[in-house]
């Protein structure tokens, strides 16, 4: 893996946070609320952004739709917000 430095220094505070600085976020398209996974190696730490192990959202949005004419209106409502949820992330 190669890496690029930055010449950021953030010091973790208190309660174990440590803040990304803006300009790295914008430069990753990280947004508040963006899910991040973390990878431990001998060497250190790396953070990014969490991609799901989903190959094709768009087949999956394709066979929630097609439930969607075939299920009841409280289970049609969960499967929208299950489909607004695979859309934003």
């Amino acid at each position: 893996m190669k890496l690029k430095a930055t010449g950021i220094v953030r010091k973790i505070d208190e309660l174990g946070r440590l803040v990304i600085p803006k300009e790295i976020r914008t430069s990753q398209n990280w947004k508040e609320g963006s899910p991040m996974e973390i990878f431990m190696s001998e060497e250190g730490m790396v953070i990014r952004k969490f991609q799901s192990q989903v190959s094709d959202q768009g087949v999956i949005l394709k066979e929630l739709d097609a439930l969607l004419q075939v299920t009841s209106p409280k289970a049609a409502e969960s499967i929208r917000k299950a489909m607004v949820y695979i859309q934003q992330n």
